[in-house]
């Protein structure tokens, strides 16, 4: 049995995509510029974070354009 530890919050406004890849946790998130409606974010971040000393850390961030959807 493993014990469960509260490692640390990812701040997302409650839109957040998360996956576990290669022992890493990969969160994507909204970036909303100025003039984006809500339901529409101009990019997306990507940030990748491992837990050390049972806590969570950034090591990566990047940005990417939001897919466009499909027809």
């Amino acid at each position: 049995h493993v014990p469960f530890v509260y490692a640390g919050h990812i701040d997302s406004a409650g839109h957040l995509g998360v996956q576990v890849s290669g022992g890493k946790l990969v969160a994507t998130l909204p970036y909303y510029a100025a003039k984006d409606p809500n339901c529409c974010p101009s990019k997306l971040i990507v940030a990748t974070y491992t837990i050390r000393n049972d806590k969570l850390r950034r090591t990566t961030q990047r940005m990417i354009p939001t897919p466009k959807p499909s027809p």
